[in-house]
């Protein structure tokens, strides 16, 4: 089995031979599917993530949270190691944080993960039977200790591989979607 390096490596470039039109159309598929899914239906409060410009692009999702009037929270940091979640009512609100990825502002409520109903997350790789590679800073898996919720991966299609290595601190998904 390859390193976890070196399986990080393989996505970044498999990322590359896409064009954008075709990542914003795989985009759009995933937000279709998560939207039409039960546990996003039924879920109340929603972690997810905003999208950096490698992952899929998830702000359909985002915005049908809050026109729903789910509780929709976003990991915060102000150092880029610790992350906690904080709910959100617009996405207008969103500013530049660490890894210049969009997050919440400082002075929102902080959610209790453990009230979270569906996680929504990231990744560099998974497999169909959930397990995820991240981008090696231990972010998720340190958000997702002691939580709660449904726990679903979002990514493209070639992101997906037979087997990745995993560690005793690493989580399993209960669902991936991808296209």
């Amino acid at each position: 089995m390859e390193s976890k390096s070196d399986l990080r490596l393989e996505s970044r470039n498999r990322f590359k031979m896409n064009s954008l039109d075709r990542l914003a159309e795989k985009s759009k598929h995933i937000c279709d599917q998560v939207i039409a899914n039960s546990y996003f239906q039924k879920a109340k409060s929603i972690a997810a993530f905003y999208p950096s410009n490698t992952e899929p692009q998830i702000n359909t999702i985002l915005q049908k949270c809050l026109d729903l009037d789910k509780t929709l929270s976003l990991p915060y940091s102000n150092n880029g190691t610790d992350y906690s979640l904080v709910s959100l009512t617009s996405l207008e609100s969103l500013r530049p944080g660490p890894y210049k990825i969009n997050q919440a502002p400082s002075h929102l409520h902080e959610t209790d993960k453990k009230n979270i109903d569906l996680w929504l997350i990231p990744g560099l790789a998974f497999t169909k039977e959930g397990d995820r590679l991240g981008h090696g800073k231990g972010i998720y898996d340190r958000l997702l200790a002691n939580s709660s919720g449904q726990k679903i991966g979002l990514c493209f299609d070639f992101q997906v591989f037979d087997e990745l290595p995993v560690d005793e601190f690493d989580f399993k998904l209960d669902k991936v979607f991808f296209s």
